[in-house]
């Protein structure tokens, strides 16, 4: 994970928290077996049909070099909790799938016509970009913003006329999780966390026709302990809440 702290840019590896798996993975295990629900009926009929009515396709990009790294098992927890509340939930691993992120003549945005055919590789990407009504995005914040090969992806498949121009997405709601190695004070300081949220949110998913963006932040990233069990809690209730009030 590379992380960024007040002094400057701060590069952390987050091998150190290998030790902290099995404690993870135990706590995940709990999470897939439901423990968090309520023994009531009641409350439960009222979930249960809640949640047919609240059913979603739900596209989940990873961006990390390392699948069993801490971005890889916070990707595994907000799938369980998309699960849990009924949701199907389609993941992309954008390193372990091998992902171009560069942009070639075959899909740069031509400004002069909108039926623009784009590289084979990219219209199978805008299929599964298209064939769900949400999208969460998970990686470590890199230079204040994603790693090379989610940007690349959002370059390359939230084309013209896919994402913008005589066409936009219609996605129901769009969700980014940011894995950091320093603190809330430490964004809010220099104004970090609203120019990223900016950037993101109001930049990409609203700009490209997604009305709900949201943002959120996992810090400390790089603490060890029992920040690592924690931020896989925090994570499965994103996916489990998903889509509470749509």
């Amino acid at each position: 994970v590379i992380g960024v702290e007040d002094n400057g840019w701060g590069f952390h590896d987050d091998s150190a928290l290998q030790s902290n798996e099995a404690q993870s993975a135990t706590l995940f295990s709990g999470l897939k077996n439901d423990n968090w629900k309520s023994l009531n009926p009641t409350f439960i009929l009222r979930h249960d049909l809640k949640t047919k009515r609240n059913r979603m396709t739900i596209l989940v990009v990873m961006a990390h070099p390392r699948r069993d790294s801490l971005t890889g098992q916070i990707a595994d927890a907000v799938i369980s909790g998309l699960e849990s509340a009924g949701h199907k939930a389609e993941l992309a691993d954008l390193y372990s799938e091998g992902f171009d992120p560069l942009i070639m003549p075959p899909d740069e945005p031509d400004s002069g016509r909108s039926d623009k055919a784009y590289s084979p590789e990219v219209q199978l990407e805008i299929a599964r970009l298209e064939r769900n009504e949400g999208i969460i995005l998970v990686f470590p914040i890199w230079w204040w913003s994603f790693p090379a090969i989610l940007k690349g992806w959002i370059d390359r498949v939230w084309n013209k006329d896919v994402a913008y121009g005589s066409k936009f997405l219609k996605h129901k709601r769009a969700l980014a999780i940011g894995l950091s190695a320093s603190d809330g004070p430490t964004y809010a300081k220099r104004g970090y966390d609203t120019a990223i949220e900016t950037q993101i949110v109001t930049g990409i998913f609203n700009y490209c026709g997604i009305a709900d963006g949201r943002f959120a932040y996992l810090h400390h990233s790089t603490d060890g302990g029992e920040r690592p069990a924690q931020m896989i809690k925090e994570a499965y209730e994103m996916g489990r809440t998903f889509s509470d009030g749509l």
